[in-house]
């Protein structure tokens, strides 16, 4: 057995990694550096091998030579809190779940919600209820046709994105 990074390569070659790993994987996931899952504002999907403290945190660079797309962790539970404990297990509001949504997604992040299983092993009911409700939001928000496309044959490196959309959009 060699590095775990050779082992992934070769057993997993399509894996996203969390946490950088700069030229060991193919496919490196950035840490925004927060669980809050708030992304900032200026966020960038690429960065630099050994860019700000070398694991790839925070916001990207905006001509960074690796695409290392961002990812916001965030808790559904309201207090913050990883694990299910009987006292601390009040799911986020939906109106939470909104904002962290289009604070992190809206900012160019994976939003990673963190679902915690009570110590039987099931969600519980108010935990799958808000995450129904959350679901039904986003789905309602965003089902149907995108307001403009482009394919990527259509765009040169280094060369301005410009979506135009239909009139009254």
């Amino acid at each position: 057995m060699g590095l775990l990074s050779e082992e992934i390569v070769e057993l997993q070659p399509t894996a996203s990694v969390f946490g950088g790993w700069f030229g060991s994987v193919k496919n490196p996931v950035r840490w925004i550096g927060t669980e809050s899952g708030i992304a900032p504002e200026d966020n960038w999907s690429a960065d630099l091998p050994k860019a700000g403290d070398g694991s790839g945190n925070g916001g990207g660079v905006a001509n960074g030579s690796t695409w290392v797309p961002a990812d916001c962790d965030v808790t559904l539970q309201a207090s913050g809190g990883w694990y299910w404990k009987p006292d601390g297990a009040t799911p986020r509001s939906l109106a939470q779940l909104q904002t962290i949504y289009e604070d992190s997604v809206g900012r160019n992040c994976n939003m990673e919600l963190g679902l915690h299983p009570a110590y039987d092993g099931l969600l519980p009911a108010e935990h799958v209820a808000a995450i129904r409700q959350f679901g039904e939001w986003v789905d309602g928000c965003y089902r149907g046709a995108p307001l403009a496309t482009t394919g990527a044959a259509n765009v040169a490196q280094h060369s301005p994105l410009v979506l135009s959309l239909p009139p009254g959009s």
